[in-house]
């Protein structure tokens, strides 16, 4: 139990930060051949106005209710986590075309919009891949790699993702 409430947020019941990096790292430092890590950086739109247009307890449980939606959707072998106050991470490993991982953000992106909160509709999301097939690649550098393909997205509005693809950064 104790080593439980070490790895995990207390709020939304999934992995921290520190988890996250260590876990995905792992993943990455033993990629097979042929194989992808994907890491998927799921950030909530003005989540300060939201948060502050609720009281504490209701934007808590609205993030739950978030980190619930997306993890009942997802393989033990994924990582979830929460990487800040206003961003979830997802990582996903295997033999992944394109097409799949778009599929896989669009619908973890579907899963982020079945939350909302009943007098505030549009809490909205903006999400960046970035996916690697390099065992020397790190949670770090991927993960601002997903950074800015998020802040792509939102340069194209809500509720939509963005591949990394360093011939355009």
């Amino acid at each position: 139990q104790l080593v439980e409430s070490v790895q995990h947020d207390q709020l939304t019941k999934l992995y921290n930060r520190a988890t996250v990096e260590k876990m995905i790292n792992e993943h990455l430092a033993t990629l097979e051949e042929g194989e992808k890590g994907v890491l998927f950086l799921l950030g909530i739109d003005d989540a300060r106005r939201a948060g502050d247009r609720f009281s504490g307890l209701a934007w808590d449980g609205y993030l739950r209710a978030v980190a619930e939606s997306v993890r009942s959707d997802f393989r033990g072998g994924d990582v979830l986590g929460r990487s800040s106050e206003d961003s979830f991470v997802i990582f996903i490993r295997g033999r992944l075309s394109i097409d799949i991982i778009e599929k896989r953000a669009q619908h973890i992106i579907d899963l982020f919009l079945r939350v909302q909160m009943k007098e505030f509709r549009s809490v909205a999301c903006s999400m960046g891949i970035a996916a690697t097939g390099s065992r020397l690649m790190r949670y770090d550098m991927l993960c601002l790699q997903a950074d800015k393909a998020m802040q792509q997205a939102r340069k194209y509005g809500t509720n939509r993702y963005r591949m990394y693809d360093d011939d355009k950064y």
